[in-house]
């Protein structure tokens, strides 16, 4: 027989990520940790969580529902509370976590896939708490207004991340710049 999982509260984990003590994480038991008093995730605490192979997230809100759902480890809450990952997002984008950071990638067809007007595209980092979201362009030429319109959304959304677009396509940057949009986000090559 398993033991039973030490209960915690998503909070604890945060705590004990920031006090550098991994008491919790590395303790070796199965975890079940409790989300109901957290709006949005630390990025940082969930990259830690989804290593642990017997962690369970329980209570989480919808906004975090969709976005662990986007970022592929809906295994960390009970079938019963997933969600399907929006349609919004394939093959427009895909996401994931990097320690503190939220990658995500976008294909190259993405500017002509009319579902990133979806909210849910972006609705899903509203859900989490991110250092830093980065964006990789490496796919696209050029961008439209509706790439444009739905990085914005994230934003928005993923406030206040700092934003960062990554292997910006030449063409891309003078898009950008033109849009005086690298005064908002950080644009490398």
């Amino acid at each position: 027989m398993a033991p039973a999982p030490v209960d915690c509260v998503f909070a604890d984990i945060v705590a004990e990520i920031g006090s550098g003590r991994r008491t919790l994480l590395d303790g070796g038991s199965a975890l079940a940790i409790d989300c109901s008093g957290a709006v949005r995730l630390d990025v940082a605490a969930l990259s830690a969580i989804a290593k642990v192979p017997d962690a369970r997230l329980h209570g989480a809100g919808a906004d975090v529902r969709l976005a662990l759902a986007v970022l592929g480890i809906d295994r960390l809450i009970s079938p019963a509370e997933r969600v399907s990952p929006p349609p919004a997002i394939a093959p427009a984008f895909s996401a994931s976590i990097d320690g503190a950071t939220v990658v995500i990638m976008v294909d190259r067809k993405a500017s002509d896939d009319g579902r990133l007007a979806n909210p849910q595209s972006h609705r899903w980092m509203v859900g989490l708490a991110a250092a830093v979201v980065a964006i990789d362009l490496a796919k696209l030429e050029h961008i439209n207004s509706s790439i444009v319109a739905w990085i914005l959304l994230l934003v928005q959304a993923g406030r206040p991340a700092r934003f960062e677009l990554r292997h910006v396509h030449r063409q891309v940057a003078t898009q950008l710049t033109q849009l005086r949009l690298n005064h908002l986000l950080t644009v490398t090559d």
